[in-house]
């Protein structure tokens, strides 16, 4: 019963750690994907002025 729980143990660590260095890896991915348009994006999302009000908002989209 021990032995077995053990090599439970070590088979669930080594699933976890090969899971963890996954995700690691798609996540640098992902950040090298993303970080030079991200903030491009940002920027043309952000509305220039607040000076219309709220009607001239409404009409423009």
């Amino acid at each position: 019963m021990v032995m077995e729980f053990e090599e439970f143990a070590r088979n669930f660590r080594a699933r976890a750690d090969a899971r963890l260095r996954d995700f690691e890896a798609a996540l640098e991915e992902a950040k090298k994907k993303t970080e030079a348009p991200q903030t491009s994006k940002r920027r043309q999302q952000r509305p220039r002025s607040r000076r219309g009000g709220p009607v001239r908002g409404i009409l423009r989209r």
